[in-house]
């Protein structure tokens, strides 16, 4: 039994990367919606309309189950989060509800970094499971 679990340890680890990435992207493609949904009104259009672009693309990606896809997506969302984040900051100092949308990309980018930590927790509890 053992030599069998030792065979399928490369499959498995695999497979739980494999599943650990897409939740991960279900989990940003979730809070990222909630984010526009909740302040879209607050996010000026030139900012919000590359958001929805790579939130499409995640999307996309996350519908084909590409890896490789779903790698490059997220990057790319966060990336452009962040830099929306940055620039929102700097023009909107003093503005009302700008704290507010701020605020929510904040709480965006540190839940995707949470459930990525929490996931890969889980895949370790069950790969330890597995093997005893």
């Amino acid at each position: 039994m053992k030599a069998e679990t030792e065979q399928n340890a490369e499959n498995d680890k695999k497979e739980r990367e494999r599943i650990d990435k897409l939740n991960q992207a279900d989990s940003l493609i979730f809070t990222t919606e909630n984010f526009l949904k909740d302040n879209g009104d607050k996010i000026p259009a030139d900012k919000k309309a590359p958001i929805e672009g790579a939130l499409q693309q995640l999307k996309d990606a996350h519908k084909s189950a590409d890896i490789a896809a779903i790698d490059s997506a997220i990057a790319n969302l966060n990336n452009i989060m962040q830099a929306a984040s940055q620039q929102m900051y700097q023009g909107a100092q003093g503005q009302p509800g700008a704290d507010q949308a701020l605020s929510g990309l904040h709480v965006v980018s540190a839940l995707v970094a949470e459930a990525v930590c929490l996931a890969e927790r889980v895949a370790t509890f069950v790969h330890s499971y597995r093997c005893y």
